[in-house]
């Protein structure tokens, strides 16, 4: 391999994030050959295609080659992905294009709906949530894009177990959802699900999220003593979607238990 010294993307102002975008001649034998050398015929005509797959490679990478997490603005895909570019002649010509692929796949995600599932636990005291690798320190509701023929039950269903890596299809309650406006993107839309088993869960590779965990409602901390706080969205859900859910929840259990008296 030949490696070109020439990266329009390097910049070592932020030491810990020049680190995580920094790739040994023998790490990117191995990305390469997983992710971008075996290929079928006119991937590389798909810039959308490049963009998910630099994705990819980059949360591998930093699960399996980079112990650190912290908190990164997004440019640093993009120098890890020139970084990995750099070791592969045939790829040279994509490196200058890097910026335009992610701008694209940001096009092409912007107007469809976000689909995610809210999972309470038995007695609707704790939730199931993810932090992503590149905001370690934030939690979220699993979450993500409905693909094309989907219904949004069925896109929750999906993203929950790439997410959080679990089949919450005999939990979900297909009655119960919400949707909800996000700031110059697609609406989004949240299933709720119950009696949730408190299992322990742990990401799948590429592991594009770092930690999955229950979060007490309340106190909003986990019993694993894990340092992290509700991202801005979810910080919203929590104090006013997911406690009047719950109220509505005990008030039909009441109503149950009375009738059945």
């Amino acid at each position: 391999m030949s490696i070109n010294t020439e990266n329009p993307y390097d910049d070592t102002n932020h030491v810990n994030h020049f680190e995580l975008s920094a790739v040994s001649e023998e790490e990117a034998d191995d990305l390469l050959a997983r992710f971008f050398l075996n290929q079928p015929q006119g991937f590389f005509k798909k810039p959308i295609d490049i963009a998910v797959a630099i994705k990819s490679a980059y949360y591998h990478h930093l699960s399996i080659h980079k112990s650190m997490k912290t908190t990164q603005p997004k440019s640093v895909v993009s120098k890890f992905a020139a970084n990995l570019f750099n070791y592969c002649p045939d790829l040279h010509p994509y490196i200058n294009q890097i910026p335009e692929m992610f701008l694209q796949l940001r096009k092409s995600h912007q107007n469809l709906l976000t689909c995610g599932a809210i999972c309470l636990n038995k007695d609707l005291t704790k939730v199931l949530v993810i932090a992503h690798t590149i905001t370690p320190n934030q939690f979220a509701f699993p979450k993500g894009k409905i693909d094309e023929g989907e219904t949004p039950l069925l896109a929750a269903i999906r993203e929950t177990e790439e997410e959080a890596n679990f089949d919450v299809s005999p939990y979900i309650l297909e009655n119960y959802s919400f949707r909800y406006k996000r700031k110059s993107r697609a609406d989004g839309v949240f299933f709720f699900a119950t009696n949730v088993p408190e299992v322990e869960l742990k990401p799948s590779l590429p592991a594009e999220i770092c930690k999955i965990g229950w979060v007490d409602i309340n106190t909003r901390k986990s019993d694993d003593g894990y340092s992290w706080q509700p991202d801005g969205p979810t910080s919203l859900i929590l104090e006013d979607q997911l406690p009047a859910f719950i109220e509505m929840q005990k008030l039909k259990n009441n109503s149950e238990y009375i009738i059945q008296l």
